[in-house]
């Protein structure tokens, strides 16, 4: 079975009309350990909530997530569509320049 870089590397190069849910969860819970929820009684079965995500949004870096929040739902209780897929990559990239940026003010912050 596929780890998460191994699933994010393989969507990067070409995005599936529909992915399994299990896959997007799994990719989830490795870039954004945390800083989900599961639902249930909707169609809506995850939600992802990030400072990374609310930044983008409030300076418009994105329309993506709305208020700081990515909505995944499903189809058929079992796949994601493509654009959703699309929308996490993109919130990937968020949190990773989120991330080296924190970083990088830390660094910087000391002198160096």
């Amino acid at each position: 079975m596929a780890d998460a870089a191994e699933i994010v590397q393989r969507w990067r190069k070409r995005v599936p009309p529909e992915v399994p849910k299990e896959d997007v969860l799994k990719v989830v819970e490795a870039y954004f350990p945390g800083s989900y929820e599961l639902t249930s009684g909707s169609s809506h079965f995850l939600i992802v909530k990030h400072e990374a995500l609310r930044i983008a949004h409030e300076r418009g870096f994105s329309a993506s997530f709305p208020g700081g929040r990515l909505s995944l739902s499903h189809t058929r209780g079992r796949y994601v569509k493509k654009y959703l897929i699309q929308n996490l990559l993109e919130a990937i990239d968020v949190r990773e320049a989120f991330d080296r940026v924190q970083g990088t003010t830390g660094e910087a912050g000391r002198g160096q």
